[in-house]
């Protein structure tokens, strides 16, 4: 299952590379893959992870996380 996040915050590689980094900490995300230009990001995952779940890894980061 495919699923799309806006991240807002990314200004660089280095943060596309955390962004991918802390999303792929989180259970059940088999890979993560961000574009920086459109600020998105797209996860697959085993099963749907609820968006509190997601938003709850980057607590203390500058990304703002929400459904596309």
């Amino acid at each position: 299952m495919i699923q799309k996040y806006k991240i807002k915050g990314m200004t660089c590689g280095g943060c596309a590379h955390n962004v991918e980094g802390i999303l792929s900490e989180i259970d059940g995300v088999t890979s993560a893959k961000v574009d920086i230009a459109n600020q998105t990001a797209s996860v697959e995952t085993k099963e749907n992870i609820d968006l509190g779940n997601v938003t709850s890894y980057f607590e203390n980061t500058k990304y703002e996380v929400t459904k596309e």
